[in-house]
């Protein structure tokens, strides 16, 4: 799939954010961009779009990511009007009709500000912030005052969505457990393969952590044990079946 062919979606994309999540568009994105506070949408929800946008049935949405421009000015703005929090990475967390919007301020990303100079092959933080993302399926933004997606270099997105198999964009990652956790709901909702490189982290990673962490981190990441160790061990296992 080519940069153009994915562009030519989004006007279609934008039209979908404003039907499926309209207050969310029109409560949080609109007032933004009218404050003149750029705003970007990232992860998931992308990658889902793409997935099953030819599918009849709707996909789960389970929360949204946003990069803003100006955070202080995102706080001044909704402070009394949505139930927030600070998140783990000096973003902000907000509870908004049972969506939970993580938002952050570009410049501030832990990705962005850990990537190896020699990744850094623009000045322009918005492009290189596909960059800083773990996986190659959330290598991709979408950018609401130009209606555009914005890619990395390599199309690694396009890569994906081709392949249908994980890989790693940037492995320098504050929490390996929550990646390999990822590896493996990702690989099992949306029936993907995964990189050898892919491969080689979450068995190294896994080995080396200690494994009360991993029910730690799906507590407070999902609020919920989905997996007990000894199926994690299971899990780990069945990835090398799924190596392309």
């Amino acid at each position: 799939m080519k940069k153009d062919i994915i562009n030519t979606q989004a006007n279609t994309f934008n039209d979908y954010l404003a039907d499926r999540f309209p207050k969310f568009a029109k409560q949080i994105i609109n007032v933004l961009l009218e404050e003149k506070n750029d705003v970007f949408l990232f992860s998931g929800i992308i990658r889902d779009y793409f997935l099953y946008k030819d599918k009849s049935s709707n996909f789960n949405v389970r929360d949204i990511d946003i990069v803003v421009s100006d955070i202080d000015k995102f706080h001044s703005i909704f402070k009394n009007k949505i139930q927030y929090k600070k998140n783990s990475f000096g973003g902000l967390k907000l509870y908004f009709n049972d969506i939970n919007i993580d938002v952050w301020q570009a410049n501030l990303t832990w990705g962005l500000k850990n990537i190896p100079q020699k990744n850094r092959n623009t000045t322009n933080i918005i492009d290189i912030l596909p960059q800083t993302v773990f996986f190659n399926c959330s290598s991709i933004l979408f950018d609401f005052q130009n209606k555009k997606f914005i890619e990395n270099d390599d199309s690694s997105f396009q890569l994906f969505l081709d392949s249908k198999t994980l890989d790693i964009v940037l492995e320098e990652n504050p929490l390996p457990e929550l990646c390999i956790l990822n590896t493996i709901y990702y690989t099992k909702k949306h029936n993907l393969n995964i990189s050898s490189k892919l491969a080689d982290y979450v068995k190294d990673k896994f080995s080396k952590i200690e494994k009360d962490r991993f029910l730690y981190i799906q507590m407070k990441h999902f609020n919920k044990i989905a997996l007990k160790i000894n199926e994690l061990d299971k899990e780990i296992e069945e990835l090398a079946n799924l190596i392309k």
